[in-house]
């Protein structure tokens, strides 16, 4: 039940910004590598930007944000949801 959850989570949420030309956009205003930051991170980034929140934008910047759901920070999202669907543990799959 837990995987099915985690896979759910990823799915939504941290599934890779990937083939979305306007996402491509905002990854590249924002002066970041595109694919390495969800949608939801893209746009917590911008808004801490906007309320000038460094914290809060180095904690998205950093992936520290990921270490709470229990991913590794070094794991891609897209490299956890493939895992998952194939069946193995997202954090032996190097």
């Amino acid at each position: 039940m837990k995987t099915v959850i985690m896979a759910a989570l990823l799915a939504t949420i941290a599934v890779p910004a990937l083939a979305d030309p306007g996402l491509e956009m905002l990854a590249r205003t924002l002066g970041l590598d595109f694919g390495k930051y969800t949608a939801v991170e893209m746009i917590a980034i911008t808004e801490a930007r906007r309320d000038n929140d460094r914290h809060l934008e180095n904690f998205y910047l950093s992936h520290d944000n990921r270490v709470g759901f229990g991913m590794d920070p070094t794991i891609s999202p897209g490299e956890v949801q493939v895992a998952l669907s194939l069946d193995l543990n997202p954090g032996r799959t190097r």
